[in-house]
C-alpha cells in the first residue's frame, strides 16, 4: 500500500447501486410472487433469504420490474395483457393505453388463399409494433423499470420469455381468488382463524 492510499479503505465509500438486485434475488422473488401475489410485499420479503436488507418498497420495485418484462413477452389473450399493465402501473405515473382500434385490426384474420400487397403488409407490421410500444413507453421507459441485470443475463431473459404467460395467468389468478372470491375474510384466512 503507498503512503499516499494509506488508511483509506475504497471498499467503505462504496454505495451499491439501487438497481443492482441479481439474478438470485429476482428468482426469488419470481417464486413468491406466484404465491402469494400481487401486494403482499411483507409476507414476499419474509420468506425470502436475501443477502441484502431490501425494503417492502423495493420487492414491489422488483415484482413490478418482473411483470413488466412478462408483459412484454406476454403472447395470449390482450385481456389478460392489459388486466397486469393495469395491475403494475405505479399510481403517480402517466398512463399510456394501447389503442383498441389497432387491436381490432390486428385480429382481424386475412381470406385465406389471399395475398396481401407488400403496402398493407407493412401497414399491419406498423400496427402490431404500436401494439408493443406502448409496454415500452411513459414509466416503463424509465431505467428504474429496465435494469441492466435483466438485459445483461441471457439465461434469466430466456427464462422471462418462456414462463411470461404463466408468471401473468397465475397473478391474475390470485388477485381475483383474493379480491373477488375470499374479499373481507381475507385476514382472517391468512391468520388462520375459522372464518
Amino acid at each position: 500500500m503507498s503512503k499516499r492510499r494509506r488508511g483509506v479503505d475504497g471498499d467503505a465509500t462504496y454505495t451499491p447501486d439501487e438497481l443492482a438486485f441479481n439474478k438470485t434475488d429476482y428468482f426469488k422473488v419470481e417464486k413468491n410472487l406466484s404465491v402469494f401475489g400481487w401486494g403482499r410485499w411483507k409476507e414476499i420479503r419474509e420468506n425470502c433469504d436475501f443477502k441484502q436488507t431490501l425494503t417492502d418498497d423495493d420487492i414491489e420495485h422488483m415484482c413490478r420490474t418482473l411483470l413488466l418484462h412478462c408483459v412484454r413477452e406476454f403472447s395470449g389473450d390482450e385481456k389478460i395483457r392489459e388486466f397486469a399493465w393495469e395491475l403494475i402501473t405505479p399510481l403517480d405515473a402517466e398512463i399510456v393505453q394501447p389503442d383498441a382500434n389497432a387491436q381490432r385490426r390486428k385480429k382481424t384474420p386475412a381470406k385465406s388463399g389471399s395475398r396481401k400487397s407488400s403496402r398493407i403488409q407493412n401497414k399491419d407490421d406498423e400496427e402490431e409494433n404500436d401494439l408493443n410500444t406502448v409496454y415500452h413507453q411513459g414509466w416503463a421507459a424509465l431505467p428504474a423499470f429496465n435494469p441492466p441485470a435483466l438485459a445483461v443475463d441471457c439465461s434469466y431473459q430466456r427464462h422471462l420469455q418462456r414462463h411470461a404467460n404463466k408468471v401473468l395467468l397465475r397473478i391474475r389468478l390470485l388477485y381475483f381468488l383474493t379480491h373477488e372470491v375470499i374479499g373481507a375474510l381475507g385476514q382472517k384466512v391468512v391468520s388462520g382463524t375459522p372464518a
